[in-house]
């Protein structure tokens, strides 16, 4: 026969674990609800990472405005990225957790292109410093064999409070030059006007 001793210990050992397991799924459900409604990271200080061999660069937002609204531009990131080079860029948690997008310029825009990847789908991409022109879609007069990639551009959409403390949406961009575009525009821009004193 179990003595009264042992029932009253029993009964405190089952009382104290009932107790730690309400303390546990309360404290479970307080962190869950904190984390869900925790503010997001600030646009402005996300970064994005770009590389090309063994350098790499952070590159920040290139533009940040609210949507339907003019938006401010900033510096341009700028890296070499030569035709057999492979530029990767990859994204943090905060922005791949949503929709992003991603835009390629080369110097022949038939071979242009834009991509979508959904929450969690994409983290990291890879993006040819130079392809093939597509077959009977290539500028008029480029001889090349291929089009050298120009600008990568990553944008995405975040919530976030504006100048009065309210959310808003804002669109993010972060733009990616390669030595390629300046070049090209070092090429394209005529030299200024000498004149004779």
């Amino acid at each position: 026969m179990v003595s009264r001793k042992t029932k009253r210990k029993n009964f405190k050992q089952f009382a104290l674990l009932i107790c730690a397991v309400v303390v546990l799924v309360g404290a479970s459900i307080v962190f869950q609800n904190w984390w869900k409604s925790r503010p997001g990271p600030d646009p402005k200080e996300i970064t994005i990472t770009a590389k090309v061999g063994n350098r790499t660069v952070d590159v920040t937002p290139y533009s940040i405005c609210e949507l339907d609204a003019e938006c401010e531009e900033k510096t341009v990131t700028t890296l070499d990225v030569q035709e057999n080079d492979t530029l990767s860029i990859e994204v943090p948690e905060s922005i791949s957790d949503h929709d992003w997008s991603l835009l390629t310029i080369y110097d022949d825009p038939t071979a242009n292109d834009q991509f979508y990847y959904g929450a969690n789908e994409q983290s990291s991409v890879d993006i040819a410093g130079s392809v093939k022109p597509q077959e009977g879609k290539t500028k008029a007069g480029n001889t090349s064999a291929s089009s050298h990639l120009l600008v990568a551009e990553v944008s995405s959409v975040f919530v976030a409070k504006n100048a009065q403390g309210e959310e808003t949406a804002y669109t993010v961009t972060w733009s990616i030059n390669t030595e390629n575009a300046q070049k090209l525009t070092a090429e394209t821009t005529p030299a200024p006007a000498q004149t004779n004193k």
